[in-house]
């Protein structure tokens, strides 16, 4: 990351500044790439139809692609916000932000992570005694 944030500064000062064109070109540039992957998208694509409804609020769609949704939403408001802080600030301020934030993330994974297996283990245990 801090690679990629060195030469994108050094793109931005010689090129101009606009977080934007550079948020496009970041991602149309890796589209084909995932032309080797069709096969498997696809068999995922399928299998996230097999997933149960999302509930009363939108019985029609399986949770999974609500899910889905809701991760790409919350990437592209992540990645659209360290593309300006990078067009703002340093190289250096860019990577130990992102790295503060993945920190954070690893944290509240973990934490959730115990929770669900804390519930979990205690809903087996109420079903195994009653």
């Amino acid at each position: 990351l801090s690679f990629l944030s060195i030469l994108q500064e050094k793109a931005a000062r010689e090129y101009g500044k606009d977080h934007v064109e550079s948020l496009f070109f970041t991602h149309v540039l890796g589209l084909p790439l995932f032309l080797f992957q069709t096969g498997d998208i696809a068999r995922h694509a399928a299998l996230f139809h097999t997933a149960p409804p999302f509930g009363s609020l939108c019985p029609s769609l399986p949770y999974t692609w609500i899910l889905l949704i809701i991760n790409g939403i919350g990437q592209l408001v992540c990645v659209f916000a360290v593309m300006r802080l990078m067009h703002r600030t340093s190289s250096l301020t860019v990577t130990m932000t992102v790295t503060v934030r993945k920190f954070a993330s690893l944290c509240f994974s973990v934490w959730y992570d115990v929770l669900v297996l804390v519930i979990g283990s205690e809903c087996d245990l109420h079903r195994q005694y009653h």
